[in-house]
């Protein structure tokens, strides 16, 4: 190594600024997958929100049938 012109000073710092690296790209990591599984979560719940819009808007078409006024109240366009 001292061919080379590395001192011991020198690995050592180059190990400590690895070990700082690899505890920053963990806690990069864990906060990537907390971050998808949150992506997923509010996937899911989108889904389970438009599920329940297009119930109501069944339940709406048939309950206001002769309605269409009340029906375009509600943003449903009833052809006249």
């Amino acid at each position: 190594m001292v061919k080379l012109k590395i001192t011991e000073a020198m690995v050592d710092e180059c190990l400590a600024l690895l070990n700082a690296l690899l505890a920053q790209r963990s806690v990069f990591d864990t906060e990537l997958a907390e971050s998808q599984d949150m992506t997923k979560n509010k996937n899911a719940a989108l889904i389970a929100l438009k599920e329940w819009i297009d119930d109501f808007d069944i339940s709406a078409k048939i309950a206001l049938y002769d309605q269409p006024q009340l029906l375009e109240a509600l943003g449903i366009f009833v052809r006249s």
